[in-house]
């Protein structure tokens, strides 16, 4: 695209688009000032449409400048949701893969096609990235598998968006005790829990929980183990070792029966029955399977 001094431009702005007028052209650069009023340097590839503006060149400081280019967004911003970016691309894509900017705005909007509308819709282009693609100052048009495609991506974004919400919402009660009786975790909270508390900092979703805890302000103590036995999921002694290898936790009935046969007979003759007797263990104090033990008597 061809900018010249005094041009009206929209340019990408980190994640946004932005209105600026051009003070200078350069051979690598331009030097604008954005609608925030700030004097800066942009590579051309920054541009995404331009053109004059009468008002602006009218104005007589930088402050009438700032203002105008404010205003300029603005009326951009509001004439691209007006525009119904699906119904167009299902009149064009039956008939090409590849249209001016021109000719699509002048579908677009007809005679009232300018220079503010073209820029509106380039700016709705942008930001729905499913049916148009920009492309070296043409317009490629997305195939139907590849609209599909987007789509189902899109939604899952969605999904997932609406899901962290969910449980970020649910973890910031759980960490201020404000948890309801009736509130339940969302779906697929607890089992993604359970699965970071299993696999550790290296799982590959371990990203996803970290996020959720961040957004729900959880730190410190606060880890899916710490969660779980909150909850009531875990209990505070849960054999994480065991539930990682997928080995049993519960005794089939049989064999609790079987303990609770053996536990009811009689000691045999020649041992003697010391539960009476008050122990003291030797083991150390952070030991969980306590086994060893001494009782003095006189």
């Amino acid at each position: 695209m061809i900018v010249q001094p005094h041009d009206v431009i929209d340019y990408f702005d980190n994640k946004k688009i932005s209105c600026a007028y051009v003070l200078e052209v350069e051979d690598r650069k331009l030097k604008i000032i954005n609608e925030n009023g700030k004097e800066i340097r942009i590579s051309h590839t920054r541009v995404l449409t331009g053109g004059q503006d009468p008002a602006l060149q009218a104005a007589r400081s930088r402050d009438d400048q700032t203002r105008r280019l404010k205003e300029l967004s603005r009326i951009r911003e509001e004439k691209k949701k007006e525009i119904n970016i699906r119904e167009l691309w299902e009149i064009v894509h039956t008939e090409t893969s590849e249209i001016e900017i021109g000719d699509l705005s002048e579908l677009c909007f007809g005679r009232e096609a300018d220079l503010d509308r073209t820029a509106s819709l380039l700016r709705a282009i942008v930001e729905d990235k499913t049916f148009f693609k920009l492309n070296d100052g043409k317009i490629d048009v997305e195939t139907p598998e590849q609209v599909d495609r987007a789509l189902s991506q899109r939604k899952k974004e969605e999904e997932r968006a609406a899901f962290q919400a969910a449980c970020a919402h649910f973890l910031g009660l759980l960490k201020e005790d404000q948890m309801a009786q009736e509130v339940s975790a969302p779906p697929g909270l607890i089992p993604l829990l359970e699965e970071a508390a299993l696999k550790g900092a290296d799982w590959t979703e371990m990203k996803e929980v970290k996020e959720l805890f961040s957004k729900a302000g959880l730190s410190g103590n606060w880890d899916p183990f710490a969660v779980l036995v909150k909850l009531g999921v875990w209990d505070e002694d849960e054999n994480v070792p065991l539930r990682s290898h997928d080995i049993p936790l519960d005794f089939p009935p049989e064999i609790i029966g079987e303990a609770v046969r053996c536990a009811s007979k009689p000691f045999l003759e020649n041992r003697a029955d010391l539960t009476h007797l008050h122990a003291v263990t030797i083991d150390s104090p952070t030991t969980m399977d306590i086994d060893d033990a001494l009782s003095l008597s006189v």
